[in-house]
């Protein structure tokens, strides 16, 4: 006897042809017998039902996403109750990893899930760039944490946590309640008898909302959270007034402004069963929509896709997002459910009526406007290091239409709780013929603007892109501001350099304090030419941070011919700090042998690489996919010396110029996750007679940012007699572009030369072209500035455009602050720094105090332009406060 179609699951584009594809639920009821099919959605408008059963789909409630980020999409489900396990394929949660297209292998979280767990919702809860799954049971709820690893087992690595006091069986959706770029989450139960709100506070923590505690004793028993268009603030759909889990008899609006919450308009709706909140019209403006039957019904209590008897008519219930009735349709299919398939808009689809009959669907009407169908993808080119889920669940979409907004979230829309579809987002264009821009925000909280977005399908991918970095350097030499290198980023606040955890398993972010100066070297004499009677560097912020500029110095060094002079300046890991002090030398060597092992194994002459400072790095293997900053394999780089390092009067130091790709707090966090070690330069010493390898010092530093030069003091004590080898070791992704070894000694003749500075001006001067290089080697064209740029800046008070001279004349924890776009032009007295005598090389130094910080979602109050930094030790004073007073007025924040 053939089969019935009873239920139709939206699922996802499997197959990659642009169109929704589906589940369909077969009973065949005379044979006792359950199959899962897939059913293809055709760009004509007609379907296809696969001929027999994936075993993939043999379980419970389905969740559909990219879960390892591999460009193929995945599935999660849920368990199946006693009473259904006729679909086979045993009670536990699972999921299926798509190998191939349209090959499945099936995992059951092996070690991780227990017996009793349901999984209700799948989305990036911790922001680190893959996907977290949310299982309740009858003890309560908890996160599936995807450790972005392999597992033992398994391709992925889990993690099972508990939330203490969660709901039970519960159903579940995410949304960004309070608006600061992470997804808190709303629990319920199937009967509407209990809700929680736990707001997410990030590495794994929750707490609960006290804003939302009259919502959560409402009862709602279907919810959806959107955005209103008007001022993109959440919203929150229920369905209140229930029968035991099945139909409900209002629609509850819940608004929110400045933080607060307050029940909206409440809807009389008749024997809801179903809720989905979205554009019917293809106006912009998003839809209450609620499933009416003709009397109240429960569901199958049993069925793992809840399968309600079909009642003998539905209507469709319209309300506008404030809950105001539209208009309701009657004679709608009964069981009927909403999808975008594609550019056409949400579209209805309902079971088939008899045994052996079609699917059903109400397709769109001629009246219908436009729609653009916009999917989101994060990680797609595994090369260029992306920080969001493939998926791009979690994107945050609002385009400009007509002069209105149109505020959408790739968000579950559906209220039922039960499986979750990875569709498109429909944006109904109205009566225009594009969008004019979409502003999106990625769920690693990076901005980006796409122009233009015409009706149609179209694939949104994140764009790579630098976000934030230290302050860059720009140097007037005589016929153009010359980029340089960037500085500060020692002094970067809130950086999250590692985890702790406790024995009860909770998390603690480690901020090591930031060193709040660097002296970065500018150049030889010819690097800074004066004009109009002043050296000019200017400071600028190309991306999206704040900088805190307490103070800056111009010096000279001169130095006698034959002489060096280089800055004791580092990112000081471990071993002796860097002092900043100027170290001179006249006696160098360089590396006659410089290999690179990566990962223990392949190995690579880079001799000529870092033979000298020309921008092309040695290779040292490819990068992690992952994770921003780190390399794939550890590199292993081998110096081999033509003298003994202590053969030489003096103090031997390691010189390494290059430059480093700097991970964001998020990434670090994400590191930790997957247990990938982040090391940076490890020195080693080989003992000439037994060959064996000696720590000088474990992680000891690397260069602090962009092109610039390191020094690495060889303490003589932790040298083997007669050494001629040295190699460092790390998993960073660090760029060597020059190695030498020099003799640091006294220079009586040397000499320290001050222009002291005249003026000091914040401008708005606008965001320098990046110019891209190999290797990432940072670059920028002062030039080519452009005014606006897809950034933010932290809300909070700003130095006020114009001269600021006051705040950096000293060392006081008074700052000139600006941000993303701005920048501090330096004006020094180039009367007090005549040119050099003859004989004498000059090297320029520019001194700055100082902090910056950027806006990464697990920086330490990276969301705010406070509190203000102090150096260690010191406290506002009233000289101080009164600077800021006096220059610090100047309000912004927001995009």
């Amino acid at each position: 006897a053939p089969g019935i179609v009873v239920a139709l699951v939206p699922a996802a584009d499997i197959n990659g042809d642009g169109t929704l594809d589906f589940v369909a639920q077969v009973d065949f009821v005379e044979e006792s017998r359950v199959e899962r099919r897939f059913v293809r959605s055709g760009a004509n408008g007609r379907w296809t039902m696969d001929a027999s059963t994936a075993d993939a789909l043999r379980r419970g409630r389905h969740m559909w996403g990219d879960l390892n980020n591999d460009g193929m999409v995945d599935v999660v489900f849920g368990r199946v109750d006693a009473a259904t396990r006729i679909i086979g394929g045993g009670m536990w949660l699972g999921w299926a990893q798509q190998t191939a297209p349209g090959k499945w292998r099936s995992w059951t979280f092996a070690g991780m899930a227990e017996p009793g767990d349901d999984v209700v919702l799948c989305a990036d809860l911790d922001h680190d760039g893959d996907l977290d799954l949310l299982f309740t049971n009858a003890t309560g709820s908890g996160v599936m944490w995807n450790l972005g690893r392999a597992g033992a087992v398994e391709p992925i690595a889990w993690e099972r946590r508990e939330i203490p006091g969660t709901l039970t069986s519960a159903r579940a959706t995410a949304a960004d309640l309070d608006n600061d770029g992470d997804l808190d989450l709303l629990l319920w139960s199937a009967g509407g008898a209990a809700a929680q709100v736990w707001k997410n506070d990030r590495l794994w923590a929750w707490s609960r909302d006290p804003a939302l505690s009259a919502f959560e004793s409402s009862g709602p028993g279907a919810v959806v959270v959107f955005r209103r268009n008007e001022d993109g603030h959440p919203a929150i759909a229920t369905l209140v007034d229930g029968y035991g889990g099945g139909t409900h008899q209002a629609m509850q609006l819940w608004e929110s402004s400045q933080g607060t919450w307050t029940a909206g308009p409440r809807t009389a709706v008749t024997n809801a069963l179903a809720l989905w909140v979205t554009d019917l019209s293809g106006s912009g403006h998003a839809n209450i929509v609620v499933l009416e039957n003709d009397a109240p019904i429960g569901p199958v209590p049993t069925s793992p896709i809840p399968v309600i008897p079909a009642p003998a008519s539905a209507a469709l219930a319209i309300l506008d997002a404030h809950g105001g009735l539209v208009e309701r349709i009657n004679g709608v299919p009964a069981g009927l459910e909403l999808a975008v398939i594609d550019a056409r808009g949400p579209v209805g689809v309902a079971p088939a009526v008899t045994a052996g009959g079609p699917a059903r669907w109400m397709a769109p009407g001629s009246g219908r406007w436009p729609y653009a169908a916009l999917s989101f993808r994060g990680r797609i080119d595994p090369s260029q290091q992306m920080r969001t889920n493939a998926s791009g669940i979690g994107t945050r979409m609002d385009a400009r239409i007509g002069g209105e907004w149109v505020a959408r979230d790739a968000l579950p829309w559906r209220g039922g709780g039960n499986s979750q579809a990875l569709e498109p987002i429909a944006v109904g264009l109205g009566d225009a013929t594009s969008a004019d821009f979409v502003a999106i925000d990625w769920p690693d909280a990076v901005t980006q603007t796409e122009l233009g977005i015409a009706a149609g399908s179209q694939t949104v991918v994140e764009t790579q892109r630098q976000i934030s970095s230290c302050p860059v350097i720009f140097a007037w030499n005589g016929s153009s501001y010359q980029f340089v290198t960037d500085c500060l980023g020692v002094g970067g606040i809130g950086f999250l350099a590692g985890i702790e955890r406790s024995a009860s398993g909770s998390l603690r972010a480690v901020y090591p304090p930031a060193r709040p100066w660097e002296r970065v070297a500018i150049g030889g004499a010819d690097a800074l030419v004066a004009q109009d009677g002043a050296y000019q560097i200017r400071l600028g912020e190309p991306m999206e941070e704040a900088c805190y500029l307490d103070a800056a110095r111009l010096v000279a060094w001169d130095v006698p011919a034959g002489w060096q002079v280089a800055m004791d300046e580092r990112m000081g890991v471990n071993g002796a700090p860097p002092t900043g002090e100027a170290c001179f030398f006249r006696a160098a060597m360089q590396p006659i042998s410089a290999v690179v092992a990566v990962g223990g194994a392949h190995e690579s002459d880079q001799s000529k690489a870092i033979s000298a400072r020309d921008g092309k790095a040695a290779d040292f293997g490819a990068a992690d996919p992952r994770f921003i900053g780190r390399l794939g394999k550890e590199a292993v780089l081998t110096l081999e010396f033509p003298t003994a390092l202590d053969g030489h009067a003096g103090d031997p130091a390691l010189l390494v110029d290059g430059w480093v790709e700097y991970p964001y707090s998020s990434t670090g966090f994400a590191m930790w996750q997957a247990s990938a070690p982040y090391q940076a330069l490890s020195m080693e010493a080989r003992d000439p007679v037994t060959g064996a390898w000696r720590s000088v010092v474990a992680e000891y530093g690397y260069p602090a940012g962009m092109s610039r030069r390191a020094v690495f003091p060889v303490p003589r004590s932790a040298l083997p007699p007669g050494c001629t080898a040295l190699r460092l070791r790390t998993t960073m992704e660090i760029y060597v572009d020059r190695v030498e070894l020099a003799w640091f000694e006294p220079c009586p003749q040397a000499r320290r030369v001050t222009a002291p500075l005249l003026t000091a001006s914040v401008v708005d001067a606008g965001f320098a072209a990046r110019v891209p290089h190999p290797q990432r080697r940072p670059d920028y064209d002062y030039a080519r500035r452009a005014p606006l740029w897809d950034c933010r800046k932290q809300p909070g008070l700003y130095t006020q455009f114009g001269e600021c001279t006051p705040l950096l004349a000293a060392i006081d924890d008074a700052v000139a602050i600006f941000g993303a776009g701005e920048e501090v032009q330096l004006r020094f007295d180039a009367a007090k720094a005549p040119r050099p005598a003859p004989g004498m090389i000059r090297t320029w130094v520019l001194e700055v105090d100082g902090w910056c910080k950027d806006m990464d979602m697990l920086t330490g109050d990276g969301s705010t332009l406070g509190p203000l930094p102090f150096r260690e030790g010191k406290s506002a004073t009233p000289a101080r406060d009164a600077l800021h007073a006096q220059f610090n007025i100047r309000w912004a924040g927001g995009r």
